[in-house]
């Protein structure tokens, strides 16, 4: 019976469409052990698991060397994977779902054919300056590996989140400048200025050092913002980030998170393309953590940890992934 069942989940991975469908409907799981036994071999190199993979990063932020350490955001790859395979050479539309998707959550604009070639282009372009990738199996991240990272470290994506083990790789960021790009910049300086030691168990996780933040455009769900263009929007946020003395960057920043890093190394600098789970390095709360990880990370939050503050928090947040940062 298990190997009936091993086979029919590893067509359904193949079917992507039809798995999305049948896990809404919740008549089917997929698990993340079944990602990585039907996915797993399709990456040509080893991949750090847990603890393994924090200590690869921590390893090698504590070089003090030029780094990109980033992760594949699935809306992002799924506009790379059709300009890839469906787009380039054959100049067939993208979809209304990539369209949609890229729009909200991942916050580009304008989502025309030209603008949506130009993003992948960019995005292409910065891939072989990553030094570790976060992977998570989803359809099409093992060719991009493969393909346009292939030097990189494969870390599994848990690894980049350093309050989930001991000898955490963020104990590294001890005594040095930090800066913090993200949305909730108010809030995160905030709760680390008044709060450091009471977020977390262990202190190693948030270490002492100086920090820093720039507040990034936020364009997702058609928010307004003074840009014409996603690239106007993140060329910007480059212009802030040169004129900031700092070590390290997290980054927080929606589809503009890899290109962003990838220009602070350009820099000479070390980036962390952390993503979504920036805010809860700094105790902020969202629902996304309460809903999909009660039992993991929504554990970590104690009294002390809050939601972002008003100023941040947009009136159509629950247009955003139901709301999952707040």
């Amino acid at each position: 019976m298990s190997i009936i069942n091993d086979f029919i989940k590893r067509e359904l991975l193949r079917i992507n469409r039809l798995l999305d469908t049948l896990q809404a409907l919740h008549l089917v799981t997929i698990t993340k052990e079944d990602l990585i036994r039907f996915r797993g071999t399709g990456y040509h190199r080893e991949i750090h698991f847990s603890q393994e993979g924090n200590d690869r990063i921590a390893e090698l932020v504590s070089r003090n060397e030029p780094l990109l350490v980033a992760r594949l955001g699935s809306v992002e790859l799924s506009c790379l994977h059709f300009y890839l395979e469906k787009r380039r050479g054959a100049d067939r539309r993208y979809s209304g779902k990539i369209k949609a998707t890229m729009a909200n959550p991942a916050g580009f604009f304008p989502v025309d054919d030209a603008s949506l070639d130009a993003f992948a282009e960019l995005y292409l372009e910065h891939l072989p300056q990553v030094d570790a990738m976060g992977v998570w199996f989803n359809p099409y991240e093992d060719v991009i590996c493969n393909t346009y990272c292939g030097k990189a470290d494969l870390v599994d994506f848990d690894s980049l989140e350093p309050f989930r083990f001991g000898n955490p790789w963020s104990s590294r960021l001890a005594g040095r400048k930090v800066l913090v790009v993200h949305p909730f910049s108010e809030s995160i300086q905030k709760q680390y200025t008044e709060k450091r030691r009471l977020l977390f168990s262990c202190p190693d996780v948030l270490p002492e050092f100086e920090l820093k933040t720039l507040k990034t455009v936020q364009s997702i769900a058609g928010s307004r913002v003074d840009f014409a263009t996603w690239f106007d929007a993140y060329r910007h946020m480059c212009d802030g980030i040169t004129k900031i003395d700092f070590d390290i960057c997290i980054i927080g920043a929606g589809a503009y998170g890899l290109p962003l890093a990838a220009f602070a190394k350009q820099l000479g600098k070390q980036a962390i393309h952390l993503g979504g789970v920036t805010q809860i390095l700094f105790g902020i709360k969202g629902k996304r953590w309460e809903r999909e990880y009660a039992d993991s990370t929504a554990k970590l939050f104690n009294e002390h940890w809050v939601r972002p503050l008003p100023t941040e928090t947009p009136a159509n947040k629950d247009k955003i992934e139901r709301g999952c940062y707040w």
